[in-house]
């Protein structure tokens, strides 16, 4: 197909292209604007992590996750009802779309609504609400740590006090033994040393007999064995009520159980104390890991809708139009097998073409005449010079063998066949030649409505 036959493909079909895109652009401007204004507002946020003492390509991998875990999170069923909660009528999940800045913490939060204050409202509450449940969630994740180290705490202080108490009631009843111990000890000790110094006093002193002496000396003797020992069970009597100590003798002490809960106890403030300083390192790691958001950009009330934008639409109808018209163009002359030009038929037949003669329409010729005589009635019409070029092709083809016998067909009815051949005899009977038309149609002969002549004899 050379460039002369796609102009006349396209001036053949402009008509209905320039149709489809006109039908198209309206459509397209009709639906636009009976559809109802949406109103855009968007607002933006930045996830900023815990310092950190080192930073490598993980953790830069695990920060841009963590980003995109809270743009995921703005569009869950969760936080759109708290949302709605908050803010007092309904987020639909297709209102709110966030979306990562590539490489950055930054985060745009995007929101539609018919409404243009409700679209504001959506967009600053939904990052409010991400705050509160960004906190939430840094709670969630040490709840289970900080729960099991309080419950230790508290399990290892509630020993700790039984221990103590187990101890003290223990170390109370072995004093209150010794006690009582001491002050019969003491006190038969006392009665020792009364019935000696009673005894001394009976004997005089300066009695001159041997034996009165020795006695003195005796007695003397035992007074300075026992008062030692008095003197002793004294100390330990005040150490015991006054000092709370108990002896070292091993006769009224429990020493294994005291050991057994002095040790436990040892061990339970151990527990204590490592509880304690876990539950601060926990608390330390729990301020440091949790990462903060922050509202950078609020949004503002949009002044103008996004959608519909009826040129754009317009212009998109018109396009469609314009492809489907053009397609339909295309797919006619696809599936046209139709011979239309001389350049087809050399093509397709072989076979050369000795003339060519336009359509000859009705408005060419009065109302009620025939075609077939359209060349006597015309001579000078492009019509008739056609067919008088027909007539010198022809004899020209039989210049070594005149043509007596031209058969003019065709593959279909009403076609043009008694035209054609009742106008061809017309011009060579007016070269001087005779001529003799036959109607060859057995069926629908019409030859002789062309010449305005009955066909019985």
């Amino acid at each position: 197909m050379d460039v002369k036959q796609i102009l006349s493909l396209i001036k053949r079909w402009l008509w209905l292209v320039i149709l489809g895109a006109v039908i198209g652009a309206g459509l397209g401007y009709y639906t636009s604007n009976r559809q109802t204004p949406i109103y855009q507002a968007t607002t933006r946020f930045v996830v900023l992590r815990s310092a950190q003492t080192t930073y490598d390509y993980y953790n830069y991998i695990e920060g841009q996750q963590l980003v995109s875990t809270y743009a995921q999170l703005l569009t869950t069923e969760k936080l759109l009802l708290e949302a709605y909660e908050k803010l007092g009528f309904p987020v639909q999940k297709g209102q709110v779309t966030a979306q990562q800045i590539e490489d950055t913490q930054f985060v745009i939060l995007t929101v539609k609504d018919p409404d243009p204050f409700k679209a504001m409202t959506i967009a600053n509450g939904m990052v409010d609400v991400l705050i509160d449940q960004s906190a939430q969630l840094q709670t969630v994740k040490y709840d289970a740590a900080e729960k099991s180290l309080q419950d230790r705490i508290d399990t290892s202080l509630e020993q700790i006090n039984l221990l103590e108490s187990q101890i003290n009631n223990i170390s109370a009843e072995v004093i209150d033994k010794q006690i009582t111990t001491v002050q019969q000890e003491m006190a038969g000790v006392q009665d020792q040393v009364n019935v000696i110094k009673m005894a001394m006093s009976n004997i005089d002193p300066e009695s001159v007999f041997e034996e009165d002496q020795a006695k003195l000396t005796e007695y003397q003797n035992k007074l300075d064995e026992l008062t030692p020992i008095l003197t002793l069970y004294q100390n330990i009597y005040t150490d015991l009520v006054v000092l709370g100590q108990t002896s070292d003798s091993g006769e009224l002490v429990q020493p294994t159980q005291l050991e057994q809960l002095k040790t436990t106890l040892n061990l339970y403030q151990q527990i204590y104390l490592s509880s304690i300083n876990s539950m601060e390192t926990l608390k330390l790691s729990k301020a440091q890991n949790t990462p903060t958001v922050q509202s950078v950009e609020a949004a503002v009330k949009p002044t103008a809708p996004i959608s519909p934008k009826p040129m754009q639409t317009a212009l998109i109808g018109a396009a469609i139009g314009l492809l489907v018209t053009a397609g339909f163009a295309f797919l006619v002359e696809f599936l046209d097998d139709t011979l239309k030009t001389p350049d087809e038929i050399k093509e397709v037949l072989e076979l050369p073409v000795i003339g060519f003669v336009a359509e000859i329409r009705n408005g060419e010729s009065k109302k009620g005449e025939s075609l077939g005589k359209f060349v006597a009635r015309h001579p000078r019409s492009p019509v008739s010079e056609a067919f008088r070029s027909l007539r010198t092709n022809l004899e020209f083809s039989g210049v070594d063998k005149p043509l007596k016998v031209v058969l003019v067909t065709s593959s279909g009815e009403s076609e043009g066949k008694s035209t054609v051949a009742a106008n061809l005899a017309i011009v060579v009977a007016q070269s001087g030649k005779q001529v003799l038309i036959m109607d060859a149609d057995m069926r629908r002969p019409t030859v002789h409505t062309q010449f305005e002549k009955t066909n019985r004899v």
